[in-house]
């Protein structure tokens, strides 16, 4: 399965024009690490829009969640999120996503019982990749993931942030803008911030995960459907500025 199922028809769609996809990534990428967070989001799409089939297109949206979160733009990075998981999934053709948990994860037993249902439930063949504690080429990237998915559900949450949470979200902009991790200032020594990073994504990464491989597993043609709309949507929105 190629990306284009998902995105073509949106507008300013061309294709096999992977050079100029590549360039209009690099040219994002340069602005997002001098903090024109707007403009690396349109040129982060023009990368999508240049070149849909690209094997590494749920990257580009990855990059694009981390501008939108810097840009504040909390409900749009989460849906960039989403769509990148959703898009490996289905372009894969299994849940690897399930291999991610980190050895430091507290077991909860609830989460995993419905990720168990998850696996149960598939039509496709994960039993290799539902190993709690596996160590896995994928789990620093997938951790990442969460953890950054985590930190957008914080931000979206009805409530305020516990005094550590925010401390952590102040530390984790920063981080995330590239300033060098032992340059941030923070009250939290680096053991602290670690374990803020996990319990972010244990509260609010995971159970947004869990969520997601339950729609799939329950309706993944609608799912993706829904992956489709919401990305020529992201497209139509940022080129149409």
């Amino acid at each position: 399965m190629t990306y284009i199922y998902f995105i073509e028809g949106c507008v300013g769609m061309t294709t096999n024009n992977p050079k100029e996809s590549m360039d209009a990534f690099k040219h994002g990428l340069e602005l997002k690490r001098n903090g024109d967070f707007t403009g690396s989001i349109f040129w982060y799409a023009k990368s999508i829009a240049l070149y849909p089939e690209d094997p590494y297109l749920p990257n580009v949206l990855y990059s694009m969640g981390k501008s939108y979160f810097l840009a504040q733009r909390f409900e749009e990075a989460s849906l960039a999120y989403r769509t990148h998981i959703i898009l490996t999934i289905l372009s894969k053709n299994k849940f690897d996503y399930l291999s991610m948990f980190n050895y430091s994860l507290p077991l909860h037993t609830e989460l995993f019982q419905e990720l168990a249902w998850a696996e149960d439930n598939s039509p496709r063949s994960i039993k290799d990749d539902f190993t709690m504690y596996k160590e896995h080429s994928t789990v620093a990237s997938n951790y990442n993931l969460l953890k950054n998915w985590g930190y957008v559900q914080c931000k979206l949450q009805d409530k305020t942030p516990t005094t550590e949470e925010q401390q952590a979200l102040d530390f984790y902009n920063l981080l995330l803008q590239g300033m060098p991790r032992d340059e941030i200032p923070t009250e939290l020594t680096s053991d602290e911030v670690d374990a803020m990073d996990r319990e972010i994504v244990w509260t609010y990464g995971l159970p947004a995960l869990v969520k997601l491989l339950k729609e799939i597993v329950v309706d993944a043609k609608a799912t993706g459907e829904t992956a489709f709309e919401d990305l020529q949507g992201i497209l139509d929105k940022e080129l149409n500025k």
